[in-house]
């Protein structure tokens, strides 16, 4: 990180990865439940 820390740009980035995350835990999630249910 070479330029001055940016909080606007960190938490961007956060959300970003935080959203990831999330979709990707729904998807097994859901995943899990049709496996279940099939």
């Amino acid at each position: 990180m070479a330029k001055r820390y940016d909080p606007l740009e960190f938490l961007d980035l956060a959300m970003g990865y935080i959203y990831k995350v999330c979709n990707a835990a729904m998807g097994a999630v859901e995943a899990d439940l049709n496996g279940l249910r099939a």
